[in-house]
């Protein structure tokens, strides 16, 4: 099954130039079924539900004993051949202008549209709002100079805010700050 985004098929008889085969993804660079469920449709969701408690968990640091759990759990549904471990992921708070921000680190992102790091932001303080849930995502390199794009799920749809930052906390939070000021 392909990612939204991600041609299912790629024809190759026509180079961009002569001796050059486009850099696009093939249907076997998507992602990991147990990678993109996790970060793309389970946590999405537990962020609607439970945004404020995530980023509290965060504060307290019990958020990526919890995620690994998430994960396992997530996993334990998939055939044993695409489950992968949770070695790596992580959740830590920071703040941002009026937006208490939890970061999560996925295991290592290999294929198209996996994700790096997400952020559940809600706003500072207890403020009304709903929480929101952005995502940096792998890329192509040879289509996005950073080898990422940073998007957000919303409860409606995926936008897609164009290229993103280097795969690293800093590089990301300054990235969500952006998309969260203009809201």
């Amino acid at each position: 099954m392909a990612a939204a985004g991600v041609p299912a098929q790629v024809d190759k008889s026509v180079p961009c130039h002569p001796g050059h085969t486009p850099a696009v993804p093939s249907l076997e660079n998507g992602p990991r079924a147990h990678h993109y469920q996790f970060a793309h449709r389970a946590l999405p969701a537990l962020t609607a539900a439970h945004g404020p408690r995530l980023v509290e968990l965060a504060r307290s640091g019990d958020l990526a004993a919890l995620l690994a759990r998430l994960w396992d759990d997530a996993g334990s549904r998939l055939p044993e051949g695409e489950r992968l471990a949770s070695a790596g992921i992580a959740g830590e708070a920071h703040g941002l202008d009026g937006w208490d921000v939890a970061v999560v680190r996925f295991p290592p992102a290999e294929r198209l549209t996996e994700a790096h790091l997400a952020a559940i932001a809600v706003p500072a303080g207890g403020a009304p709002g709903d929480p929101r849930y952005l995502v940096l995502e792998r890329s192509v390199p040879a289509l996005r100079p950073s080898g990422t794009v940073l998007a957000e799920w919303t409860s409606r749809e995926h936008v897609n805010y164009g290229d993103g930052p280097p795969a690293e906390t800093p590089a990301f939070l300054a990235a969500v700050a952006g998309v969260l000021g203009r809201a």
